[in-house]
């Protein structure tokens, strides 16, 4: 059978995981731009969501979204990243 014990579990990474390893850091920095660019609309007194109730909670919704893909899309790094051996 496919039995994994606890010390195998920090196993090396595939190529698979190395790949998303490095995705993910891309995937996250593209992330923290569209954040900040949210949050620079949130703010910003003459954009279009002060007045405009509909775009402003839509942009909400994608800024809650976009948090929590970060939170998610970073630990799921860590995690990769604390079993690469680079």
């Amino acid at each position: 059978g496919n039995h994994r014990s606890a010390a195998n579990q920090k196993a090396k990474l595939t190529f698979k995981e190395k790949q998303e390893l490095n995705r993910l850091l891309t995937e996250i920095e593209a992330l923290e731009n569209e954040k900040a660019a949210l949050e620079a609309s949130f703010t910003a007194p003459d954009g279009g969501l002060i007045k405009d109730g509909k775009a402003a909670a839509e942009a909400q919704k994608r800024y809650t979204a976009v948090l929590a893909l970060i939170e998610e899309k970073t630990l799921r790094w860590e995690d990769l990243a604390s079993r690469s051996d680079e």
